[in-house]
């Protein structure tokens, strides 16, 4: 499936290679995934380390459940093990790691 994807890139972007398209994609995805970085430096405690958790295990098993070795069918996997990687860190280096049950006073309150 993914391959089919980025031969459309490749083929509309006017790549004549694969791994070209495939580059590509990585980069835009990879610049896209600096502003989720960022919030998450700032703001651990608004995200899940459990779902990150999550995406580090089911990339690691896309990663061992590949049947061929070829750069185009481990190249995303990998990547999201180690872009899900960072982001667990970040959120454990920034003091989110652990969620609090927190009263917010300005947010629940009804007044009473």
């Amino acid at each position: 499936m993914r391959r089919d994807f980025l031969a459309i890139v490749a083929h509309s972007s006017g790549c004549q290679h694969i791994n070209q398209a495939t580059f590509a994609a990585l980069l835009a995805d990879s610049i896209a995934a600096f502003p989720i970085i960022i919030h998450v430096w700032k703001r651990p405690d608004q995200e899940s380390l459990a779902l990150y958790l999550a995406g580090v295990v089911s990339s690691l098993m896309a990663v061992v459940g590949q049947e061929s070795a070829e750069f185009l069918c481990l190249v995303y996997p990998v990547y999201f093990v180690a872009l899900n990687l960072l982001i667990v860190a970040a959120i454990v280096l920034a003091g989110g790691g652990v969620k609090e049950a927190r009263h917010n006073p300005t947010c629940c309150d009804s007044g009473s």
